[in-house]
């Protein structure tokens, strides 16, 4: 995440994440966004498999509570 920008195209943002593919678009690690996730400040999903996802919505919500704007 690029904290001098402060702005999120939503556009891009695709409807669903693994840890993974989303460390891979805000520019940090999978270990950074489970942080999030343990800690509540990051909502997800989970499979039966104890996979996380992480929903479109959900990640707006974050990045706005991270002080982020739309573009």
């Amino acid at each position: 995440m690029i904290e001098e920008q402060k702005t999120v195209d939503v556009s891009q943002i695709g409807n669903i994440y693994t840890a993974k593919t989303l460390s891979e678009e805000l520019g940090c690690s999978s270990r950074l966004i489970h942080y999030f996730r343990h800690t509540g400040q990051l909502k997800s999903i989970t499979s039966g498999t104890a996979r996380f996802y992480f929903l479109k919505e959900d990640v707006i919500d974050f990045l706005k509570g991270k002080g982020y704007e739309e573009r």
